[in-house]
């Protein structure tokens, strides 16, 4: 059993990443925070509303709602409930490395080089070379085009930052080291996106107003190929001149 998980958890985890279920340990007395908690401490204590909770166990009652390896009930709410307040998120790679390098080692980015349509593009900071299908701010923007082009690149990067700072917020552990085996890891982080998604799905969203960010502003020196510099540079001169 790994140190910061024990299966009454991974059970939930599991379940929400669509693979085989392990038995759970049983505490001897359990309450259903659903019934004894008004939604504002359930909300603070748990970070979902109680509604989203709800619906989540109506989803997940015909896998969870069963007899435990020690064959004891359990209902489908306590588990949920359960995996609900002890989460985190656990990287493969170490805090130091780039995104651009997780990236480029992921299936993703074979993904995008042969499906994204060339009218379309993703956005990327200054860490991450610039490619056909990735646009980048200018690192030394020359004339108003182009800080203005890097103006609105920034705007709109800072949605994605915000919805990092926002699920840090809902899943604060995330900031905490943790000890488990990459299995595990790999498990959390999977089922905390499909709940966090499912959340927002329900229009289940965090408080932005406290929220501190961090724009990730790494320079790297990457090579440019002029293709790549041409979609960039239209974009300049249609939307930005």
């Amino acid at each position: 059993m790994d140190d910061c998980f024990d299966f009454f958890l991974l059970e939930v985890l599991e379940t929400l990443e669509s693979i085989e279920r392990r038995s759970i340990f049983i505490p001897e007395h359990r309450s259903n925070d659903l019934d004894e908690l008004d939604e504002d401490d359930f909300r603070r204590r748990y970070r979902f509303y109680k509604g989203t909770i709800e619906t989540l166990v109506e989803l997940l009652r015909t896998k969870l709602d069963s007899a435990t390896g020690r064959n004891h009930a359990l209902t489908a709410a306590e588990k949920v409930l359960a995996a609900v307040r002890f989460f985190a998120f656990v990287v493969r790679w170490p805090g130091s490395t780039h995104d651009s390098t997780v990236f480029d080692h992921s299936y993703l980015r074979a993904h995008l080089e042969t499906e994204v349509p060339s009218s379309y593009h993703l956005l990327g900071d200054s860490g991450y070379p610039l490619r056909s299908y990735l646009m980048t701010p200018f690192l030394n923007p020359v004339g108003a085009g182009q800080v203005r082009y890097n103006a609105a690149h920034a705007r709109a990067r800072n949605v994605i930052e915000r919805q990092y700072g926002v699920w840090k917020k809902r899943f604060s552990c995330i900031d905490t080291p943790f000890r488990c085996s990459l299995e595990t890891a790999q498990t959390v982080i999977v089922a905390t996106a499909v709940l966090h998604n499912f959340a927002l799905s329900l229009g289940d969203y965090e408080d932005e107003d406290s929220l501190s960010l961090q724009q990730d502003e790494t320079m790297v020196n990457h090579s440019q190929e002029h293709g790549r510099v041409a979609k960039r540079n239209a974009i300049v001169a249609i939307f930005f001149n």
